[in-house]
């Protein structure tokens, strides 16, 4: 994703692991203006509490594309765990902050990779304001 208005670039990377999940995501979001890396403290003040809450309310916006006999699995049925975590593996966009999940991160490897949104609307009030000015 590349975003030129406030000059921030990103890359995301596949890689093979050997234990647990065959395939890890990385994701890493550089303000190519100020020459950085950002974290997620640079985007929103949201407590880590809310965030979870958020990501857990949001985990079927978007469909995995997983099946069984009986059509559509949703995401929720196959988490394994409690709390969804907001992990470093984020991007975003004009509309949306997200966050990926690897498989067997979050939800069983049938899953396959979990992208959950929130949405900036969900994030106002929390935005970091130099962010927002960009």
């Amino acid at each position: 994703m590349r975003r030129s208005r406030i000059g921030v670039f990103a890359f995301i990377v596949k890689r093979f692991r050997v234990f647990r999940a065959p395939l890890q995501f990385d994701a890493r979001v550089f303000d190519l203006k100020n020459n950085k890396k950002l974290d997620l403290k640079d985007i929103t003040t949201m407590p880590k509490a809310r965030l979870e809450e958020l990501l857990m309310k949001n985990i079927d916006k978007l469909p995995s594309g997983t099946t069984d006999s009986d059509g559509p699995v949703k995401n929720s049925d196959m988490l394994l765990v409690d709390v969804i975590p907001a992990n470093k593996d984020f991007y975003f966009d004009e509309n949306n902050l997200y966050f990926h999940y690897s498989p067997y991160e979050i939800a069983a490897f049938a899953a396959g990779d979990i992208v959950i949104l929130v949405s900036w609307k969900e994030l106002d009030g929390t935005i970091d304001p130099e962010f927002k000015r960009e």
